[in-house]
């Protein structure tokens, strides 16, 4: 079997997934299909391109030097699809996103793709994923947890990485000091609520699951005001561990926490695949740049996103 396409984009979305089910949802295939396709092209290759574990996948040195070739083939071949379709690059882009500091990379968009207009509004995963296919949005940026539904034919949704959620806790609390907090410890703590629903959300199943019934007594409108309330000693929050961190507070990991995804939602018939690729890179860029403030969540990180930086066909031109 000679490799193809089909095949280097199936070791892109396994690598970028971090596990063979999340892949499939992102090619919108099923689970077994990527791991006979996955194996036929292990074999093909005379080696394993991922090690397996109940935790997900991650890529072996074969898998690696396979994983940065595919990358650099797939790109320069979006680049040729759209120099050959010029419509598919939009004069706008249309974002939905519940995560406002991602108007903060716009500048760097409108450098990477120039002549396009930025539209970014704020809103709900609901709403965003809504949007998109109704069609009046190109693309949509937000948390996917495990138990949401799949996306409706025709939507792409492309993992661009996963977290779990850590705890924030006064600087004086009880558990402070330790270097990880048992979610079953916080039993009959009072809790502010994250300003976003869907990072609230995760946070209820979270504690709901090992049984903890939390106290919600506030209701953050923004960050700082989250942060503000725990410094307080009034509350401790869930948090993600690249959330700015003042004086008065700590953050620290938290056993029992589930991972969720935050993905890129678009319809590949409306979307040129060079700026999905731009926002994506982007993304994991600015996640990669503030996790450096952090370095037991940088001692966590997978490979391919502590690796990641401008990728070459993104790189401003010489002057």
């Amino acid at each position: 079997m000679d490799p193809d396409l089909r095949h280097l984009r199936l070791v892109v979305a396994v690598a970028d997934a971090g596990s063979l089910s999340a892949a499939a949802r992102a090619l919108g295939t099923t689970q077994p299909a990527v791991s006979n396709q996955l194996r036929r092209l292990e074999e093909a290759l005379d080696g394993e391109l991922f090690e397996r574990s109940a935790q997900g996948v991650v890529p072996t040195e074969r898998g690696r030097a396979v994983l940065r070739r595919a990358r650099t083939v797939l790109e320069q071949m979006d680049r040729i699809t759209d120099v050959a379709d010029p419509a598919r690059a939009p004069a706008s882009v249309r974002v939905r996103t519940f995560v406002l500091p991602f108007e903060l990379m716009l500048p760097l968009m409108q450098h990477f793709v120039p002549g396009t207009r930025w539209e970014v509004v704020a809103g709900s995963h609901e709403e965003g994923l809504d949007a998109v296919i109704r069609g009046e949005a190109d693309l949509f940026y937000g948390l996917l947890l495990d138990e949401d539904a799949p996306p409706p034919p025709g939507v792409v949704v492309e993992e661009v990485l996963h977290e779990r959620g850590w705890i924030m806790l006064p600087a004086g609390h009880r558990l402070a000091a330790e270097p990880v907090v048992e979610l079953a410890d916080l039993a009959g703590e009072t809790w502010v609520s994250r300003p976003e629903p869907e990072l609230s959300r995760a946070m209820l199943r979270d504690l709901h699951r090992v049984g903890v019934e939390p106290d919600v007594r506030f209701r953050a409108t923004d960050p700082a005001s989250m942060v503000a309330l725990v410094a307080s000693g009034a509350a401790v929050a869930l948090v993600s561990p690249v959330v700015d961190v003042t004086d008065g507070v700590v953050i620290r990991p938290c056993s029992g926490t589930r991972p969720y995804s935050w993905v890129l939602a678009h319809r590949p018939a409306q979307l040129s695949p060079t700026v999905v690729h731009v926002v994506r890179d982007l993304v994991r860029w600015a996640y990669r740049h503030r996790a450096d403030a952090n370095a037991e969540l940088v001692r966590t990180l997978p490979a391919d996103l502590l690796a990641v930086r401008f990728p070459a066909p993104l790189e401003p031109a010489a002057p």
